[in-house]
């Protein structure tokens, strides 16, 4: 049987039943956002791990009862500012098979129509718009560094293979 250790609002430490522990959190989804002119709309928020602005594709918890399709339109909601027409399922990565519980649906969002709304975004994030042939370059430059954002823009297609 499992035995939390800790709880925090965002997640909690847990001690599995042969002494390992892991964090648990919230499932989450993942959208990558498409514009009218085919780029990619990112985000940079501060990152508490990490104490610096960081890049990534639009990311939030899956609320307890929530639709993953309703999360993903409230967090590009909440995120960019915009509601997307249509959201189409990509897949779904776990961020750490050993140390984390949690995983991430991802969606592509297109044909997005201006409609914010206020989020949980301690520190207010920015939106930035790439093209999608200079995803390659920020990953080598050290800019786009968040795993789950790479995979997902592997998973749909935007990095080339090799």
């Amino acid at each position: 049987m499992d035995r939390v250790l800790y709880t925090h609002r965002w997640m909690q430490l847990i001690e599995n039943k042969d002494g390992d522990a892991f964090v648990r959190t919230a499932n989450a989804v993942l959208l990558i956002p498409i514009d009218d002119e085919g780029r990619l709309v990112f985000v940079r928020e501060l990152s508490p791990a990490f104490g610096h602005e960081a890049l990534a594709l639009p990311t939030g918890e899956i609320s307890m009862n929530e639709a993953p399709e309703h999360a993903a339109e409230r967090e590009l909601r909440e995120e960019i500012g915009h509601r997307p027409a249509r959201l189409r399922f990509v897949g779904r990565v776990h961020p750490s098979v050993k140390y984390l519980s949690a995983e991430t649906l991802i969606y592509e969002a297109t044909g997005l129509e201006h409609a914010p709304l206020d989020g949980d975004e301690p520190n207010g994030v920015a939106a930035e718009s790439v093209h999608p042939g200079d995803v390659p370059g920020l990953i080598r430059a050290g800019r786009l560094t968040d795993a789950s954002s790479i995979a997902a823009l592997a998973l749909a297609g935007f990095l080339p293979n090799g």
